[in-house]
Formats: structure tokens, C-alpha cells, sequence
């Protein structure tokens, strides 16, 4: 499954989440377009059942699930990029 989306297209407040992605600051007047494919192997089989790759604390230790579950309550901080 594939999805596209033009750079000009994205919301303003995707922008950011993009060039996080990415690493650079993307200029809207380059014609650049976005294509975000999800291979056919690890796409959900039907819309109430997630393939076994989401359960992701499956086999951690109790120590590795709190140190885990640890890093979800850090504050997140998008650093602004200066042209």
C-alpha cells in the first residue's frame, strides 16, 4: 500500500513532523513528493487484528517493560531550525 503527498500539499503543522523525519528543513518550492510504502508482509491481515510486529513488549523483562514505559513520559522537544 502505498501512500503519496506532495510537500505543497502537507498541513503546516505536518511540516515539521516531515523534516524531523528527514533531517533537513524541506523548501516548499521544490516539487518534492513524499511516497510512504508499507510492504504487502507486514500489512493487518483485517481491521481488528494488528500483525505480531505491534506487540512490541512481548518477551521484555519487567525491568525493560518500566524503563520502556519510562521513556513514553519524557517531554518531547522539536528543535526550530534557523535559516
Amino acid at each position: 500500500m502505498d501512500t503519496t503527498r506532495k510537500i505543497t500539499d502537507l498541513a503546516p503543522e505536518d511540516v515539521p513532523v516531515v523534516e524531523r523525519l528527514f533531517g533537513q528543513r524541506l523548501d516548499k518550492a521544490t516539487d518534492a513528493v513524499l511516497i510512504l510504502r508499507l510492504p504487502e508482509s507486514v500489512a493487518p491481515a483485517g481491521d481488528d487484528e494488528l500483525p505480531s510486529w505491534c506487540n512490541v513488549l512481548d518477551g521484555m523483562s519487567d525491568q525493560d517493560v518500566d524503563e520502556f514505559n519510562a521513556i513514553l513520559k519524557l517531554p518531547v522537544r522539536i528543535a526550530k531550525h534557523e535559516t
